[in-house]
Order: structure tokens, then sequence, then C-alpha cells
């Protein structure tokens, strides 16, 4: 994994400490509370969760991708199945909350609440930059270097610019719209999950089960969808996926005036197209960066998930506010672009896999003693 065991520790037990703080915070809302106690928990949170993820997806994932891309799908699947079941417990903690949620307060754009919600955001988005220097200058030269003394391992500065350099060479950069849109289209899940309730506003527990609905169905998705690429290649099913999630869009911009099961339904199938495309996209990750760089990989896989939150609290809480039509019209679009990113990138990574055959095979070619007509040529 490249961690001492003592680093991976102290950052899980912050996360579950921070998390716990985090559950008792939101659903205990106290206007007494510090913008500082906000800020720390949320940073202490968000901090420690993309260390202790990234190190933990490398860790599990390392001897997969070193094998076939479907045995990697199988194993991003099985490591975001407990992750999306925490995030079914911060539901169910948060639907049991009988005070207002320190997350709706804080996206309230009024007053003091609009600037401690502006104050929140730049938080979350520097702890996720810090999270990715730390896996940037810390992980990676420990990975790359192994058992290298300090004087022997090259300077944090030329370690942060050979990763850059090696993600932009992976062609991971091609795929890095798409991670941004899908954690996008997840955060405005919730969003929408207002507009699926307005007609029953009396039935005020709802959204709640449509969170946890949500919640569970990705959970399990994204458990099975490690095993259904290890059968259907991983191209059709991110495309498959994408499909699904823009058809959820264009039910909900067309037909306005669904039922409110069938709005359900269409959420539901959204965040569920959303889950597989994570797992995908994870293991996409794994099986494009090489065996030092993928900490590397993971890290912005989840800065992309982080600033995607950041532009989604934004786009909700803009003044004037951003009606709901605009946003899935705009999600729509996104995902669009962002597909056909990712699919040149496929494009690129197969023409490089055919010139890469090719020059084996004309390498390997030798010509027989008894052909003395033809030019010999030496290299």
């Amino acid at each position: 994994m490249g961690l001492t065991q003592g680093p991976f520790l102290i950052a899980q037990g912050a996360y579950i400490a921070s998390l716990a703080t985090r559950f008792s915070v939101f659903g205990n809302y106290d206007f007494d509370v510090t913008l500082c106690l906000f800020s720390g928990t949320y940073f202490a949170w968000t901090f420690s969760g993309l260390f202790v993820h990234t190190a933990l997806e490398a860790a599990l994932l390392k001897p997969a991708t070193e094998g076939n891309c479907s045995e990697t799908a199988a194993s991003v699947g099985l490591v975001q199945f407990p992750l999306n079941c925490l995030n079914v417990t911060a539901y169910s903690q948060q639907s049991r909350a009988a005070n207002v949620s320190v997350i709706d307060s804080m996206l309230c754009a009024d007053g003091e609440m609009y600037y401690r919600r502006l104050a929140l955001l730049g938080c979350y988005t520097l702890c996720s930059l810090a999270g990715l220097l730390l896996v940037a200058l810390a992980v990676v030269p420990l990975n790359a270097t192994g058992g290298a003394t300090v004087a022997e391992r090259p300077s944090l500065g030329r370690v942060s610019c050979s990763v850059v350099r090696k993600i932009g060479r992976s062609r991971l950069i091609m795929v890095i719209p798409l991670m941004v849109c899908t954690g996008l289209s997840q955060m405005l899940v919730v969003t929408v999950s207002d507009y699926v309730t307005t007609d029953c506003r009396q039935e005020t527990q709802f959204g709640d089960n449509l969170l946890l609905t949500q919640a569970v169905t990705c959970a399990g998705a994204s458990f099975a969808a490690g095993f259904v690429a290890k059968y259907v290649a991983r191209v059709q099913t991110i495309v498959g996926a994408v499909i699904v999630a823009e058809g959820a869009v264009v039910v909900l911009l067309v037909f306005p005036s669904l039922s409110v099961t069938l709005r359900f339904v269409t959420v539901l199938a959204w965040g569920v197209a959303v889950a597989v495309l994570q797992t995908q996209l994870l293991s996409l990750v794994g099986s494009v960066s090489q065996r030092h760089d993928q900490e590397a990989g993971y890290a912005v896989f989840w800065l992309c998930q982080a600033l995607s939150y950041v532009i989604a609290a934004t786009l909700v809480t803009s003044e004037p506010p951003f009606c709901i039509s605009s946003l899935l019209l705009g999600t729509l679009v996104l995902l669009v672009v962002a597909t056909a990113g990712y699919v040149a990138m496929e494009i690129s990574l197969k023409l490089k896999e055919a010139e890469r055959k090719c020059s084996d095979s004309s390498d390997a070619y030798i010509m027989p003693d008894d052909v003395t007509w033809l030019p010999r040529f030496h290299p």
C-alpha cells in the first residue's frame, strides 16, 4: 500500500471520529455552535476520508489491477459496496433528526447563513485539495522509491510534477469531465427529490424514504456492477449507465406532470446509473494507471467528486436560484460532453494498443535464411 501502518490507522480513526461528530452535528443542529466547529469537523471528515478512500482502494485493488479488467471491475464493486452502505447510515441518521439539519441551514442564502455556506464550501474544497497533495507528495513517493534512502529520493516538487505528467500520459485527463459530471449528477439527485415531493409536502417522510431507498439501491448496484462487467465489456457498461441516466433526466424534463410514484422510480434509476458509473470509473482508473500511480489516480477521482459537490451546492443556492429544469438540462448536456471525452479516451487506448501489437509483430519477424533475393536491412 505504500503506507506505514501507523499513519493509516490514525487517518482511519480520525475519519471514524469525525464521521460520528458529523452525524451528531448534522442531526442536532444548534445555532450556538460556532463556524469553527463546522469547518473543523468537515475538514477532518473530508481530508481523512479522501486519504482513507485512496489508501483502501489502492491496497485492495492493486492485486486485481495487475490482472484483467473484469477482475478489477469486480473488486471495485466489492470496495464500493461498504462505502455506499455508509451513505445509507448517514441518510438514516439525518432522516431521524428532529431539528433542521446543518446542511439545510448552511444552504440558506440569507444573511449570516449565506457566508457560513460559502465558508463551508471553501473549507471542503481546500481540504479536498490538501488530501490530493498528501497523496501526491507522500504516498506516491513511498511507492515509487520503495526502500530507497531519504537522500536517494527525489524532491517533493519533482515527484508532484512527475505524478501530473504520468496522469496526463495515462489519458485520465480525458475522463475527468465524466468524473465531475458523475458526482454532480449524484448530488443533484437530492435536489430533484424535492421536485419529486412537490405534490405531497404533507408526507414529510417521503423525501427521506427516497434518499434511503436510493442509497440502498446504489449500494446493491455498485456490488452487482462489478460482476456484470465481468461478462459485459467496460465500455458497454459505462455507455449503458450513461444512457439510463440521460433517459431519466429526459423523462423528468419532458414529463413534469408524472405521478409521484413514476418520478420516484425515475430518480431511483438515475441514482443507480450514477452508482454504476462511479464503480466503472474507479475500475478504469485502476486499469489505466501504472502500478506506482494508482494512488494519484484514485485521489484525482475523489477530488473530482468533492469539486462536483461544491459545484452542485453553489448552483442550488445561487442568487437568483436555478430552477429544476435548468439544472436537469445542464446535467444532460454535461453528461453528453463528458461521455464523448470518455469514448475518445477509449478509442485512443485501442489505437495505442493496436500500434503496440503491430510494432511487436514487425520486430519479431525474422527473414528465413533461404530467401536471398530480398535486400537485408539491419537497424
